[in-house]
């Protein structure tokens, strides 16, 4: 319990400097790689789920949209977000696996895209604008979360 709670302290510490010290871009590029983490925690929840190895693609994909962001390209970011269902659902048949298991993919897969791009693309928005925003958004919603296990 106490490793936990001293984890949480520095935890926080770092996400305060991060949010008040970085640009925007570097901290796009902070919050991407923690990103990655919560993307390799969804593939594995998703594999027990059912769904096969085609899920590991977002460990690249997720990272890339994310960044796609921040890049100047003729692509939209919105509309590769859009598209990649269809992607997803071509691989799936492509892979030639089980019907069941292409399914749980396609879905994990499509839901997860916008699931853990969104977040990340909205904290680089209100970062953008003013970080202190987005620091009172993350410490209400730790304060609701800590109200509501209580």
């Amino acid at each position: 319990m106490l490793m936990r709670f001293a984890t949480g302290i520095l935890a926080g510490a770092v996400a305060v400097a991060a949010i008040l010290l970085l640009e925007s871009d570097w901290f796009l590029l902070l919050a991407i790689l923690v990103l990655e983490v919560a993307t390799l925690e969804y593939v594995r929840l998703g594999r027990r789920a059912g769904a096969s190895r085609g899920l590991y693609a977002l460990l690249v994909f997720v990272p890339a949209l994310s960044a796609l962001w921040i890049v100047e390209s003729s692509v939209s970011p919105w509309v590769v977000l859009a598209v990649s269902p269809l992607a997803f659902s071509l691989y799936a048949l492509a892979e030639r696996s089980d019907p069941r298991s292409s399914l749980a993919t396609l879905g994990w897969s499509s839901f997860g895209a916008v699931y853990l791009v969104l977040p990340t693309w909205s904290m680089f928005e209100i970062h953008s604008a003013d970080p202190h925003l987005l620091l009172a958004l993350l410490v209400s919603v730790w304060a609701n979360d800590t109200v509501a296990l209580l």
